[in-house]
């Protein structure tokens, strides 16, 4: 668990994207700056939540966020907007900067399947 742990952090630290916790800040971000959102629902003690991090880590979807999303974590346990209820975690959501939700990702995805539903959300633009 302690290496989890320990993973996670690092993993965190690697991240240089645009990071809000906040949906209506990362959205006024995203605007200014003509980019979309992935807007991240988590959980604490969630496992696979921790092990999507891991693929947000990944170099290749590092460079994908960092030159067109804003990141938006978002907690399960805490009050979300209503379009963002969810049942279960990680559930991602790619949103353009007008605030449609082009797409939903229900659960943990790898970063190859992650840079696929980056790049049919953007097909859809």
């Amino acid at each position: 668990m302690k290496k989890l742990l320990l993973l996670l952090v690092f993993t965190l630290s690697l991240f240089s994207a645009q990071e809000f916790k906040d949906y209506k800040s990362g959205l006024e971000y995203a605007q200014k700056n003509n980019r979309s959102l992935l807007v991240v629902v988590e959980q604490d003690h969630c496992p696979w939540c921790a092990k999507f991090k891991v693929t947000l880590a990944d170099k290749e979807v590092q460079k994908v966020l960092n030159e067109k999303f804003v990141l938006v974590f978002l907690n399960k346990d805490e009050k979300l907007p209503k379009r963002f209820q969810v049942s279960m975690t990680p559930v991602s959501f790619i949103v353009d900067n007008t605030g449609e939700t082009l797409l939903e990702v229900i659960g943990y995805a790898t970063p190859k399947k992650l840079l696929f539903d980056l790049e049919m959300a953007f097909e859809e633009l």
